[in-house]
């Protein structure tokens, strides 16, 4: 199951339902029923988390946190997906796309991490791009599918 979450004063201005059904076949597709939380969020909030957990002292466009523990596991919750809006329109504007492709490819991409995925490696790579490839390819054939249904947005 997915849950979106934005956070305050961070809205989606895009209709979320292809990426929530991408994101369900994604998990259903690598034999997970667990719960993912994707945070809508600021460069600010990235900044920190990416300074806080990773060392890294800027920010990133997407991050990924498993929630799985060995010895402390909560069954249910696969982990947590930050994505920052701000990263995500700078980078649609200067790839020419549209912001609803460019939050659907960090989505996938960090959903693809909680279920093991890398790009540390040349056949990691290589496994990454394929599984952005089909996922946000079907991320797309929805969205021009669902253009005639009402949009469903979210923000705060």
């Amino acid at each position: 199951m997915i849950s979106f979450h934005p956070i305050e004063g961070v809205t989606v201005e895009f209709d979320t339902a292809p990426l929530l059904r991408t994101l369900e076949q994604m998990l259903q597709d690598h034999d997970h029923a667990a719960l993912v939380n994707v945070i809508f969020t600021t460069d600010e909030h990235v900044h920190e988390l990416n300074r806080e957990y990773r060392e890294i002292d800027r920010p990133t466009d997407v991050l990924s946190f498993s929630l799985i523990d060995d010895v402390s596991a909560e069954e249910d919750l696969l982990g947590e997906i930050y994505v920052s809006i701000q990263r995500a329109k700078e980078q649609a504007a200067a790839h020419k796309k549209t912001l609803q492709s460019e939050v659907e490819l960090l989505t996938v991409h960090g959903l693809l991490h909680l279920l093991d995925y890398e790009h540390d490696t040349d056949p990691g790579h290589a496994r990454m791009q394929t599984g952005e490839a089909k996922y946000t390819e079907m991320c797309r054939s929805l969205s021009l599918n669902s253009r005639t249904q009402p949009a469903r947005k979210e923000g705060v």
